[in-house]
């Protein structure tokens, strides 16, 4: 199997995650897919069949990598990381240092209070960053969720 095969790349990625401060076994990885731990070890080794969209779709999600990245070793590794990123826990660490920003711009752009409209741009980086800091706390204090902002609505358009 060669260093740029799509068995190596899950392999590698596989490796480089932790469960219980140990590396994730196939086994582990073939549960969580929904995959035989036969069929998975297979994979590995670059001997299983050419591999389904499903499949590559639940093991990308799973790895924290994308599809694009997995099959074919191109693009970035995770969403939003440096493009062509090979190491896998430098580009994990991108991914989990984005997600808490992603989710609070996420949250703040759908937000909607009596007078959002006029309010100032610090007024909007405060939230996005009291938002960040709860995500990346590991609370769920989703500014929304504040008196008075709600999440918009098909009817807010």
């Amino acid at each position: 199997m060669n260093a740029g095969s799509f068995g190596a790349r899950v392999k590698s990625v596989r490796a480089g995650k932790l469960v219980d401060g140990k590396p994730m076994s196939v086994y582990r990885l073939a549960d969580l897919v929904g995959v035989g731990r036969a069929y998975m070890g297979k994979v590995e080794r670059g001997l299983g069949k050419n591999p389904g969209a499903e499949f590559v779709q639940k093991l990308a999600a799973v790895l924290g990598v994308t599809e694009q990245w997995l099959l074919h070793g191109t693009g970035p590794m995770v969403a939003g990381a440096v493009d062509g990123d090979t190491i896998p826990a430098r580009a994990e660490a991108i991914r989990l240092w984005r997600e808490p920003y992603d989710r609070a711009v996420e949250s703040v752009a759908t937000m909607h209070f009596k007078g959002a409209e006029n309010y100032p741009v610090s007024g909007w980086l405060a939230f996005l960053d009291d938002a960040a800091n709860s995500f990346r706390a590991g609370n769920e204090n989703d500014p929304r969720k504040r008196k008075g902002a709600r999440i918009a609505t098909d009817r807010d358009d």
